[in-house]
């Protein structure tokens, strides 16, 4: 392995420790705090077991990527501007719209707490490290290693697609039990809506560009959703207009009736 990429791939591991560092203190500080999750699946997320299996995920993931060709957390050549500048004005992009769709009818899945940045900084960084380092890297390595490098770019595709569903795949098979006969193609419309097409594009940023750009995607996206639609902007909007309480599926990273992320 040249010098070169010896200094990439331990650089890509430092950052993965600072990140896992990070969710630890989270973790501590969550049970210090006696906070709770806004949904309740979510707490296996906040785990020791959780933390540990990301941990492990993602130093597999860095080595399956550097093996793979896709660009190391930093120092690949890849600009700044790709790495943080593109994949956070799509991410705030993104946000925004999200927060818009939710005013008519307010989905209760946010963590309304001072605590709210911390919490979802800890679930971008659990779900990106399984659903793009580790889990797009992976599936990609098994045709590969069967099938040699001309097999690398469709299976890229079938694999980050396959992780694209991780979100929406709850209510695609709602759909589906909900509807008979043909009714249940109807189910497929989920892969036209943007919940779907982001975790795609999300995909695309991480084989293109690294894993910081996949993340900081999601965190641009829940610094508006969560953060400052979800947890100050929300509530006292809520606190003024009464309503209805939605009802939530047990589901880790689902919202409520609407495809839209919870964590």
């Amino acid at each position: 392995m040249a010098a070169s990429t010896l200094v990439t791939v331990k650089l890509s591991l430092e950052i993965l420790g600072a990140l896992i560092g990070f969710m630890v203190l989270v973790k501590l500080a969550f049970r210090r705090l006696g906070l709770r999750a806004p949904i309740p699946s979510q707490d296996f997320a906040l785990s020791w077991r959780m933390i540990a299996l990301i941990a492990g995920m993602g130093v597999a993931g860095i080595v399956l990527s550097e093996w793979l060709g896709v660009p190391g957390f930093w120092g690949s050549g890849v600009s700044p501007w790709l790495i943080f500048a593109l994949p956070a004005a799509l991410g705030l992009a993104y946000g925004a719209w999200m927060a818009v769709t939710d005013l008519p009818r307010p989905a209760p899945v946010h963590l309304e707490s001072a605590f709210a940045p911390l919490f979802y900084a800890y679930g971008a960084i659990l779900l990106e490290v399984f659903l793009r380092l580790f889990a797009i890297t992976a599936l990609v390595s098994l045709p590969v290693l069967a099938l040699g490098n001309r097999a690398e770019q469709p299976a890229f595709w079938i694999s980050a697609s396959i992780a694209a569903l991780y979100e929406p795949s709850p209510y695609m098979i709602a759909a589906a039990r909900k509807s008979s006969g043909l009714g249940k193609v109807r189910a497929l419309g989920f892969l036209l809506r943007p919940l779907f097409l982001t975790n795609l594009l999300q995909g695309y940023l991480f084989w293109s560009f690294g894993f910081l750009a996949t993340l900081t995607f999601r965190l641009a996206e829940y610094l508006i959703w969560h953060v400052v639609y979800g947890a100050w902007l929300a509530p006292r909007r809520n606190a003024r207009v009464p309503r209805e309480p939605a009802r939530l599926p047990a589901q880790f990273s689902r919202s409520g009736t609407s495809a839209r992320r919870s964590v």
